[in-house]
């Protein structure tokens, strides 16, 4: 679903260097091609909104327009450098592949994919992972199943450090989409999200 946003988002902050000052005019729907329009949920358009906006609102016209501006090779080489298209073989857990369809041609389809539908799928945890790598500065953590070992007096035996997976984006695009997140909790789709008092960053999916 819409969570695969934060992927185009990281996609077109990378490869397009006046995307971040643009307006985009959401009218619900959007015609692809003869067949495919693109629509957002309910059909009811956001009007003309930021890039920010755009993501906290989950806008699906805009992020599809991205995605047909982007391109089918630029949006996959961003998603496999996030850890798609591929097995996480941790020392505590695997994490299966979150998959990115590797035969897009249809514009259609490409548009979709960017807003998270057609043929993508995704793992929850990986999805977690992609999530973390934005609170740590594009770092992707691994995930681990036990903090420390203790024995029966209470001592600890053996304590786990954190340990990084990969990095996925450069601290300076990590630190837009933590802001964007940020955002679609205070004042996008993710409002549910928000816990009095605490900084959270999320994206609904």
């Amino acid at each position: 679903g819409s969570v695969f946003k934060i992927v185009t988002l990281v996609c077109a902050l990378e490869n397009l260097p006046d995307v971040e000052s643009r307006v985009f005019d959401c009218a619900g729907s959007l015609k692809v091609d003869d067949e495919v329009s693109l629509t957002d949920s309910g059909g009811a358009g956001h009007g003309r909104v930021t890039l920010q906006e755009a993501f906290a609102k989950s806008c699906n016209i805009a992020f599809g327009s991205l995605a047909l501006e982007l391109g089918p090779d630029k949006l996959r080489q961003t998603a496999e450098r996030m850890g798609f298209n591929g097995n996480f073989l941790f020392e505590d857990l695997i994490v299966y592949e979150s998959r990115f369809p590797k035969d897009l041609q249809e514009e259609g389809e490409l548009a979709w994919t960017g807003v998270g539908q057609g043929r993508l799928t995704a793992v929850p945890m990986h999805l977690a992972m992609i999530a973390g790598a934005a609170a740590n500065g594009g770092k992707m953590m691994q995930p681990q199943m036990v903090l420390s070992v203790r024995d029966s007096l209470g001592g600890v035996r053996d304590r786990s450090a954190p340990k990084v997976a990969q990095e996925c984006m450069s601290e300076e695009v990590a630190g837009i989409l933590n802001a964007y997140m940020i955002a679609a909790v205070e004042e996008g789709t993710a409002s549910k999200a928000a816990v009095a008092g605490e900084t959270i960053a999320g994206k609904t999916g």
